[in-house]
């Protein structure tokens, strides 16, 4: 095994540590001018923004959407025999999202229904018209726990 050859003497002269002039380039993401960082800035709030007046838009345009579609289905539940009698009118009307999502027909919707004369749950099958929406089919639960079909939709009726 040899040994390693001796170490150079240490310099008399100058040994403080170097430094970089003061106008070196700097290196990595600090060599960015100011300007570029306020344009990338300006970008990212920008997209923020946009995306979310995108959001509020589209939220508004599906919430008005619901409200149409909820507004004619109590119009063709209201005009339903069964639930002029078993209900009566309507005063409180909610639709169950979950009770609609776990029906197995996709035009089947599930609501809450109050009335003068009770409460129940009605799944109804409604198709879209020009005038409106119009019950093909369904069922009525009563509070009570008592079941009822709906009655043909009178407007289905004059149509055929």
């Amino acid at each position: 095994m040899s040994i390693p050859p001796p170490l150079p003497p240490a310099s008399t002269q100058n040994t403080s540590p170097q430094r970089a002039p003061p106008n070196a380039a700097k290196r990595g993401w600090r060599r960015r001018p100011v300007w570029a960082w306020v344009t990338i800035a300006v970008f990212i709030v920008g997209g923020v923004t946009a995306t979310a007046m995108r959001t509020v838009a589209i939220s508004r345009l599906l919430g008005e959407g619901w409200d149409v579609f909820t507004e004619d289905a109590r119009i063709a539940l209201q005009r339903n025999p069964t639930i002029q009698e078993r209900i009566g009118t309507i005063g409180e009307m909610h639709l169950d999202f979950s009770g609609t999502g776990r029906s197995v027909h996709p035009d089947d919707f599930v609501f809450n229904l109050k009335g003068e004369r009770g409460g129940g749950r009605v799944r109804a099958r409604f198709e879209s018209t020009v005038d409106g929406e119009r019950i093909l089919e369904g069922g009525l639960r009563m509070k009570d726990g008592s079941k009822w079909s709906l009655a043909p939709d009178p407007a289905v009726a004059l149509e055929k």
